[in-house]
């Protein structure tokens, strides 16, 4: 088996579709085995006894394998098992460059590999809401620093103003006055 991505038979989604009329819908794993050899059209194991006819399926329905199959076997006008799996075999293997695509892990059935393809896209949907956060936050926090900046110029300027139009009477004036009378009489001692 090639390890090409796009490829029904690397991907999570590929599974064996249960076909009974009167039973839920389920679908299996596809194990290596089936993907090796095409063979995809039985399972057989617990929680059910004795084969049950399945059918290869894509379990997001990217690709409708049933019709290729059905088209393929119509155009080649052979029947049996081993001409079944034969082209099942062609199917799952072409080159589809599916953006449905999912690595496949053995032993997880398509519903296992969809269950954790949603929790990365979710985990992914919060990374990228958690940077634009971030970046919102930097844009803020700069604009934040502007205008204190402005708000720290603007009062050295109201201060110096309040400094120079202030009258003898004023508090501050005497205080200054004092100040400066303070440093005279000691530095002329």
């Amino acid at each position: 088996m090639a390890d090409d991505t796009g490829r029904c038979v690397n991907c999570g989604f590929l599974g064996k579709l249960r076909r009974q009329i009167d039973a839920e819908t389920f679908v299996y794993e596809a194990t290596r085995y089936n993907r090796e050899t095409g063979t995809l059209y039985r399972y057989s194991g617990w929680p059910n006894p004795g084969d049950i006819p399945t059918q290869p399926t894509c379990f997001r329905n990217a690709a409708n394998l049933q019709k290729e199959l059905v088209d393929a076997l119509a155009m080649a006008g052979q029947k049996g098992r081993a001409v079944e799996n034969e082209y099942t075999l062609a199917v799952i293997e072409k080159t589809r460059e599916c953006e449905s695509w999912y690595p496949w892990t053995e032993y997880r059935n398509p519903k296992d590999h969809f269950e954790e393809f949603k929790m990365q896209q979710l985990e992914n949907d919060r990374r990228q809401f958690e940077r634009k956060l971030t970046q919102m936050q930097i844009g803020a926090n700069a604009k934040v620093s502007k205008v204190g900046i402005w708000i720290g110029i603007a009062a050295i300027i109201l201060a110096v103003a309040e400094v120079l139009t202030m009258t003898k009477d004023a508090i501050l004036w005497k205080w200054i006055a004092n100040i400066v009378s303070l440093i005279q009489n000691g530095v002329g001692q």
